[in-house]
């Protein structure tokens, strides 16, 4: 049997608990750093959360998420996400704009988030 995946516009799924891999885009074999986030942040909330863990506000400036629109094999185009556009269920993300010094982390996970209610875009705090 063949199952085919629905994508319903305008519903919003309830948002899930994720854990995200941060590494750099370029520098390959530094640090990673884990990051506990939910599948509704957007990525600005994950430059707060990250410059939090870090200990690192320039950080928020900065840093942009990328990804390779063509593939690694594209031959090192990277394409920036949006920072209002929302994480969804990606496990790995890639950074461009700080060197991989940056990325040593202060600690492995930032925070666990409460099963009951995922924070909301406008207290997306690190506790």
């Amino acid at each position: 049997r063949n199952r085919k995946e629905v994508h319903l516009l305008g519903v919003d799924l309830p948002p899930k608990a994720i854990s995200l891999s941060i590494t750099h885009a370029i520098e390959q074999g530094g640090p990673t750093v884990l990051l506990e986030a939910w599948t509704n942040w957007r990525f600005s909330a994950v430059k707060d959360a990250l410059a939090t863990q870090l200990g690192r506000d320039d950080i928020r400036r900065r840093i942009r998420f990328v990804f390779c629109p063509f593939g690694h094999a594209a031959g090192g185009a990277w394409a920036a996400y949006k920072d209002d556009e929302q994480v969804g269920s990606r496990s790995q993300l890639h950074v461009l704009g700080i060197d991989t010094s940056d990325l040593n982390p202060i600690e492995k996970v930032v925070t666990k988030p409460q099963a009951s209610q995922p924070p909301q875009e406008s207290s997306m705090k690190v506790s």
